[in-house]
């Protein structure tokens, strides 16, 4: 969801979500030369209204045709993005479910049409990132797996 609070107030984790495509350059070779020109194209779209039309649109789609025109129109959506980005933070400390400390918490959006899923869910101080992908598309998934490694690897060099 966007998030639309100032960062000093508390986050307002409604389940209001709403997708804001954002072309990725992927032709960029260092981590920053990627990183700036999505960063200014989330900012200019959550100071936009488009996130709020894309919301109410969607409420719309939802009051007119119920679950299956949502689902009808998720996978439309899904279809024409190579992979999708949440801003919505984990629980910052560990949680308990039925007595039983959690320890990890993973996040997938299955069935998908994607073909390429880069999931990355913060908990308790930790990240936890899962790469699920269409083998018939992604033909080398260890090459993949290696890429998203070396990125890391960037983004903590560059910190």
């Amino acid at each position: 969801p966007p998030r639309f609070n100032p960062p000093s107030t508390p986050a307002d984790l409604r389940n209001e979500i709403t997708f804001l495509p954002v072309e990725m350059p992927v032709t960029k070779q260092d981590f920053m030369g990627r990183l700036t020109p999505i960063k200014k194209k989330i900012s200019f779209l959550r100071q936009s209204p488009y996130p709020w039309l894309v919301l109410w649109l969607g409420q719309l789609i939802y009051s007119v045709g119920g679950l299956r025109a949502i689902r009808f129109l998720n996978m439309r959506l899904e279809s024409k993005h190579t992979f999708s980005i949440s801003n919505l933070p984990g629980p910052s400390s560990k949680i308990s479910l039925l007595g039983s400390t959690v320890q990890r918490i993973l996040f997938t959006t299955n069935p998908s049409t994607m073909p390429v899923m880069v999931s990355m869910v913060s908990y308790a101080g930790k990240v936890s990132v899962q790469l699920c992908m269409d083998e018939g598309i992604v033909r080398e998934p260890e090459t993949m797996v290696k890429s998203v490694n070396e990125e890391f690897a960037s983004i903590v060099a560059s910190a």
